[in-house]
């Protein structure tokens, strides 16, 4: 049988049934076939919407962060929200502490418009849901440096 979880809203009101990861009209299917042909350069900073879909379609490419937050802490969630939600303060340090040299985010994201903009940075794959960005420096993925 099918197993499904009800959502509920602060008041306690079912919200109906939800399911891990986000609605199928956030759903990239194009990105999932870029990052299957083309491995980005590791390490990957995601946006936690796309991290149980990127985890289930595209297990070789390991995820910065999912929507268990359980597993992250408070501290490593903040630094993830102020990153994505307030690039211009925050992003440039996260990016550098964890050595991110591909981003994959919403590209409604305000880190996204802020990544457009940023030297060092390129557009790899946009589509209408997804952008993954690539350091100009970043190393292949398969760890070959080029000649």
């Amino acid at each position: 049988g099918a197993l499904g979880l009800l959502a509920f809203d602060p008041t306690g009101t079912s919200l109906g049934l939800a399911h891990a990861g986000p609605p199928s009209d956030r759903y990239s299917k194009g990105l999932i076939a870029h990052l299957r042909g083309n491995p980005p350069p590791q390490p990957v900073f995601n946006d936690i919407n796309f991290g149980g879909h990127l985890i289930l379609e595209t297990p070789e490419t390991p995820v910065f962060v999912d929507d268990r937050f359980e597993v992250y802490g408070d501290a490593f969630i903040v630094e993830y929200v102020e990153a994505v939600s307030k690039p211009e303060g925050h992003a440039d340090a996260l990016l550098s502490k964890y050595g991110i040299q591909s981003v994959i985010i919403g590209v409604e994201q305000p880190m996204a418009r802020w990544l457009t903009h940023q030297s060092g940075w390129s557009v790899e794959y946009a589509d209408p849901v997804a952008v993954v960005f690539v350091r100009a420096d970043a190393p292949p993925a398969d760890g070959v440096e080029s000649p």
